[in-house]
């Protein structure tokens, strides 16, 4: 596989890693990301997905609009 993980658990740990059982460290993740050809960032970015969490992001975004821009 691509990152170095034998074929015979490649496809475990790569769910493991999606369904939040297993954590990757910090180098396995910047590896993740160069193959893919994406930013890390991407890995680390929270999803929301719930009315409350898009209401503390944007309560987030406002009070902190003039540092950001």
């Amino acid at each position: 596989m691509a990152v170095g993980f034998p074929d015979s658990c490649a496809d475990v740990r790569i769910a493991q890693y999606e369904s939040d059982v297993r954590t990757p460290k910090e180098d396995l993740m910047k590896l993740f990301a160069s193959t893919l050809g994406v930013p890390v960032e991407l890995f680390t970015v929270p999803i929301l997905s719930e009315p409350r969490e898009y209401a503390a992001a944007e309560y987030w975004r406002y009070e902190l609009g003039a540092e950001l821009d």
